[in-house]
């Protein structure tokens, strides 16, 4: 796994016994990615999202930086899973993530939080696949 940060995550996940733990662990995860309502246009949605989400990047000299913003506190805690896992990675080093790293991680999020992981995902893979 290439992913230092997500593997980190997914033990700390295994740790959790309980479906409530697990949701209060997600929305924990919020902090990694701070609500950046100034981001909220059309161009930056992603669809397919348990709550409306809107991201954006940009690109940095310690590499992409992502701005996320969620109305749903899921959202929001699935948000910083990939902000926690993916910050500072340069654009060529996420065209050549194998994302199904993150199928781990899932196994400890439920179907609504699943959803909006996967479209962050294709989101990601949609907009720097085809930039810079």
């Amino acid at each position: 796994m290439a992913l230092k940060t997500l593997t980190s995550m997914i033990a700390e996940a295994k740790n959790l016994t309980t479906r409530d733990a697990q949701a209060v662990w997600v929305r924990s995860l919020a902090k990694h990615a701070p609500n950046d309502r100034s981001i909220r246009d059309m161009r930056n949605f992603v669809a397919g999202c348990e709550h409306p989400v809107w991201m954006s990047y940009v690109l940095t000299e310690r590499g992409i930086k992502f701005a996320i913003s969620c109305d749903g506190s899921d959202s929001q805690g699935v948000a910083g899973i990939i902000v926690k896992a993916l910050n500072g990675l340069t654009a060529q080093e996420i065209r050549a993530l194998d994302f199904s790293e993150f199928r781990d991680i899932a196994r400890y999020l439920n179907n609504r939080q699943q959803r909006t992981l996967n479209a962050m995902l294709n989101s990601i893979k949609d907009t720097i696949g085809k930039s810079s």
